[in-house]
Order: structure tokens, then C-alpha cells, then sequence
């Protein structure tokens, strides 16, 4: 008997046959995919053949091969991989500027991993109506760099009370007669959007985190939902991470479509676009067609110079005065909090004004309080190395001694040894 896996729940599959009916089954056996190291050999979306018996359930004993599917690295388990879905005309990532906020990273691993497997991408941008002023420029800047390399990108409210532009309404047309993922980080809304596409669904959603600006998963398993206009919509649990996999080193470059367009005309067909002779996409980085790490990761900021600078000198002085940088908890978070600015904005400044991250700017403040520490012949000469590491923020000791060498280019006993000959 042939059936469509519609829901999985770990262990057993629920799967609809050609002639409408809803089975519960299991894997019978051993059973795994050749080929494909995966936690769930079986994934929603899936073509299979079942064989029921007496208690009313069915054994799973093949699986069609599959048009597509997309994948990630396995959250517990490096080498084994997580199937999200199979056989999918296309995807949404459900993308937020804030509340939370989804990466620019976590958004290109999903587009390589969907562009592998030849599975297109619209990235809609939820949460229209909790974005302020400076954050609704950031958005646009964002949606049209993407929409610059080929994506379609929508900006939605999946509240009820959205008007016509930003209605979830405006979806419905994308997703007729197909079977589309919806995808995304945990609290970017994929719940009340299909509670507005579905009412009758009726999912389960929750607050975001104020201490931490991330979602908590309110969706626990893979579903496909069957839609009004025809089609499938299927509902995922929230992603924290989007690790890549199966995907060599000199290939992934095909998978992002501005480097893709370039890497055609290089030298060598192997190339990996760092040292090679005649490399096109070197040329085109020259020529600025191409933005490197640093100015496409802020290629959508709206900081102007002058502002940078102004921030620039904030993050200095509280950097150089207050005491709070020395606790163990201190994050770029925090510093922004204490500016008065969205954090993505100071950990631009750092990157492009100071040519260094957040955390090693914070590590050279540290690390200066901490020599001054060790020199130190009154308040601190009874403090062992390691208890001055803590007293500077560094949880551990090995971390302390880390950071030491690679600022000071020596360890902390040495730095004390040669304090304590002058």
C-alpha cells in the first residue's frame, strides 16, 4: 500500500494512502536510508510503501526515492544529519528584524542548503507592526539585498489586526497547488501565521524571551497541513541553528547565487576563490561587484560615517569607566543597552571601525585590567592568577589563559615572573 508521510512524532509516522485514509506506522526493522547519515531516516513528505496489520497500524518497508529534500547537521550529533522535509516544491523562512532577531548567517546557510538541493526560497519577513522607525529602514535594506541576488522577499503582520499590505492573505496565491516548508528560527511566528492561514489548526504560540530576544519552541514535530487552495504547508519545529552538511568546500560556492554568477568565468574549475590565478570572483571582489564578508554582512546598515563615529567614541568611553564590562555576563547586549542603540549596530562599529569583534575587544579591556591586577603590590597580592582571572570576567581558567597569551603573547605565570624581577 502507497501513502504520503504526513506527521512524524519520533517514533511512529502518520501516513495518508492514495485512498484517503490515515495509518499510524513504524519503521519496520533496522531500516536506514543508503547512502544518507540521518537521525530520522524517514521524513515527512516522504513517498513509502506500507504493509498494514492486525492492530490497525502498519510497518513502513520502503521509501520512494525522493525528487529533493533539504537538511541540516544534526544538532547533538556532528557527523549524522537531520532531514527537515522531502519532496518540496518550495520553502518560507519566516525572517524577524528583531523579537527575535534572525542572522544574516542563519538566513545564507538556509539559501546554500535550499540552492543544493534546487529547492526555491521565499524569505518572508513577519512582525511588521513591533519594528520602530530605525529597524523598519534596516528591514528594507535587508529585503532588498536579497531581492538584488534573485529571492523574493514579503514583509508580513500575521496579526489580526494587519491591514491589506501586510496581510497574511497576500500569501495564499504563493502557496496554492504546491508543497511548501515553512522554516525559521523559534519565535519568528510560523505558528500564528498558519493559525491565520488555518484557523481550525489552532497551534499553540508563545512569549519571546526579554532576557534573551529568542523564541521557545512551541511545535515539537513535522506536519503537513493541508491547504484550502491546494497544496501542503508543512509546519516544522523552530530552528536555533542551521549547520550545512553533506556540502564539499570547493561546491559551496555554487550554491550562493552572486559568487555563482562570477565563479563561471574563473580560470580553474576547481577554484576556491583565495589564491588562484584568473579567478573571476577575486577580480569581481576588486572591482566591488562582489562584497566581502565584513561589507556584506553590513551592506544594509543605515549607520551613516559620522554616526559610527559617534557610537564609536560611546563604546569607548564605557568600555574605559564602567566597571560592569568585568562581569562574567557582560555581552554586546548589555553594552548597547547601556548606549542606548540595537546591539547589531555596536557589533558593526567594532567590526568595521575597530577590525575586531566584540568579544575581543572585550578580552584586550580585560586582559589590561588583569596585568594591572597581577602588577598591582597592594589590593591584589594575595589574589592567586586564577582568581584574577574571575575578578576580570573569565569563567575559567583556561580561558583566562588563553586569551592572556594571545594579547600578551605570554602566559599569566610569566607576565607575574617577570612583574615581580623589576
Amino acid at each position: 500500500m502507497r501513502g504520503l508521510v504526513i506527521k512524524n512524532t519520533g517514533s511512529w509516522y502518520t501516513v495518508k494512502t492514495e485512498e484517503g485514509k490515515t495509518i499510524d506506522s513504524k519503521i519496520k526493522g533496522n531500516f536506514r536510508l543508503k547512502g544518507i547519515r540521518s537521525t530520522n531516516p524517514v521524513a515527512v513528505g516522504d513517498h513509502v510503501i506500507i504493509t498494514p496489520n492486525q492492530e490497525g497500524t502498519a510497518f513502513i518497508t520502503e521509501i520512494e526515492d525522493r525528487r529533493n529534500y533539504i537538511i541540516r547537521k544534526s544538532p547533538n550529533l556532528s557527523k549524522q544529519s537531520h532531514i527537515i522535509a522531502a519532496n518540496i516544491d518550495q520553502a518560507f523562512l519566516i525572517v524577524t528584524t528583531n523579537y527575535p532577531e534572525t542572522s544574516t548567517t542563519f538566513i545564507d546557510r538556509f539559501l546554500a542548503s535550499a540552492e543544493a538541493y534546487r529547492i526555491p526560497v521565499t524569505l518572508v519577513f513577519n512582525k511588521h507592526d513591533l519594528l520602530d522607525e530605525d529597524e523598519l529602514r534596516y528591514q528594507h535594506a535587508v529585503m532588498n539585498l536579497y531581492e538584488t541576488i534573485g529571492y523574493q522577499c514579503v514583509e508580513i503582520q500575521a496579526s489580526a489586526e494587519a491591514d491589506n499590505e501586510f496581510s497574511v492573505e497576500k500569501l495564499k496565491p504563493l502557496l496554492a497547488e504546491k508543497v511548501t516548508l515553512l522554516s525559521g528560527n523559534s519565535g519568528v511566528g510560523k505558528s500564528t501565521i498558519i493559525n491565520a492561514l488555518l484557523p481550525h489548526v489552532n497551534l499553540r504560540t508563545a512569549e519571546i524571551s526579554d532576557v534573551h530576544n529568542t523564541g521557545m519552541h512551541t511545535t515539537t514535530f513535522s506536519e503537513m497541513l493541508e491547504l484550502p487552495m491546494g497544496g501542503y504547508l508543512i509546519d516544522t519545529p523552530g530552528i536555533k541553528g542551521f549547520g550545512t552538511f553533506d556540502i564539499e568546500r570547493e561546491e559551496l560556492t555554487s550554491y550562493f547565487r552572486e559568487i555563482f554568477k562570477f565563479s563561471k568565468e574563473c580560470k580553474f574549475s576547481n577554484c576556491t576563490h583565495t589564491h588562484e590565478p584568473g579567478c573571476a570572483v577575486r577580480k569581481a571582489l576588486e572591482e566591488h561587484f562582489v562584497e566581502g564578508k565584513t561589507a556584506r554582512k553590513y551592506k544594509s546598515s543605515t549607520l551613516s560615517e559620522e554616526r559610527k563615529e559617534e557610537l564609536l567614541q560611546k563604546i569607548l568611553t564605557l568600555m574605559d569607566n564602567n566597571d560592569c564590562i568585568f562581569s562574567y555576563d557582560f555581552s554586546a547586549n548589555q553594552l548597547a543597552s547601556e548606549i542606548g542603540v540595537n546591539y547589531k549596530y555596536i557589533s558593526q562599529v567594532i567590526n568595521e571601525l575597530m577590525q575586531c569583534s566584540f568579544s575581543n575587544l572585550l578580552n584586550k579591556y580585560r586582559i589590561k585590567e588583569a596585568c594591572r591586577r597581577i602588577e598591582d603590590g597592594g589590593q591584589y597580592s594575595g589574589f592567586t592568577l586564577e582568581a584574577i582571572g574571575n575578578s576580570v570576567g573569565f569563567k575559567s581558567r583556561s580561558s583566562f589563559i588563553a586569551a592572556f597569551k594571545q594579547i600578551t603573547g605570554l602566559t599569566p605565570l610569566d607576565f607575574q615572573r617577570n612583574a615581580n624581577a623589576k
